[in-house]
């Protein structure tokens, strides 16, 4: 089967520079990209709802948000005392990033929830 993609010429030049020394073809690289960051998020993560740990997931999830809340206050914290450091209100910054763009990813919330499982196995 064939696929034939509408690109445009700079489009192209991007994939030629992004899968430069990977050794793949076009074909391989983007195949790789689209089963790597969509099709195997979203296998997982039906396989979780099909196996009726979509709750569990949806639990993890808040815990981890919480675990990020409550370090992020920590942080300002101590940002306002001897003990600061000169990063401090940029890794608030870098937190509150990834909390509002990073943990509702589909690829790194079901990857975070396989290592969250693999290490432990109590309900949340």
């Amino acid at each position: 089967m064939k696929l034939i993609l509408n690109v445009s010429e700079q489009q192209m030049k991007d994939l030629q520079n992004a899968s430069l020394g990977t050794n793949k073809s076009y074909e391989d690289f983007l195949f790789g990209i689209f089963y790597e960051n969509l099709h195997n998020p979203v296998e997982r993560l039906t396989e979780i709802m099909e196996d009726g740990y979509e709750k569990d997931l949806d639990k993890f999830s808040q815990l981890l948000d919480w675990y990020f809340l409550e370090s992020i206050k920590d942080l300002k914290d101590v940002s306002k005392t001897s003990e600061s450091y000169d990063t401090d209100y940029v890794m608030i910054k870098i937190m509150d990033k990834i909390r509002s763009d990073y943990l509702h990813n589909v690829k790194m919330m079901t990857s975070l929830y396989d290592e969250f499982r693999k290490n432990y196995k109590d309900e949340i």
